[in-house]
């Protein structure tokens, strides 16, 4: 039985870290298509990261605060309902 949960146990690690993974590159992708582009720099500044406690995207631009609080792009990707269905996914899967 111990050995059932372990594996169990780490099942669920590996879906949390897939599914915060998903999350992460799901949010750079919206952030991406929302950014406003002029240049170019802005847009390939935004990347996604994921560790154990969650999921992000940053943006090392210079100027990527300003153009957040004038045209924003990171707080749509954040809101987007898509993200929890693809996290409660990768749960789901492991947990079948």
């Amino acid at each position: 039985m111990s050995d059932n949960i372990e594996k169990i146990n780490r099942s669920l690690v590996a879906a949390h870290r897939r599914g915060l993974a998903a999350v992460s590159v799901a949010m750079h992708a919206t952030a991406v298509r929302l950014v406003p582009y002029i240049t170019g720099k802005l847009k390939l500044s935004i990347k996604p990261h994921s560790d154990e406690s969650g999921a992000y995207c940053d943006a090392n631009a210079e100027y990527a605060a300003e153009v957040e609080y004038r045209k924003p792009y990171m707080r749509p990707a954040l809101q987007e309902k898509k993200l929890k269905d693809l996290y409660v996914s990768e749960i789901s899967k492991a947990l079948r």
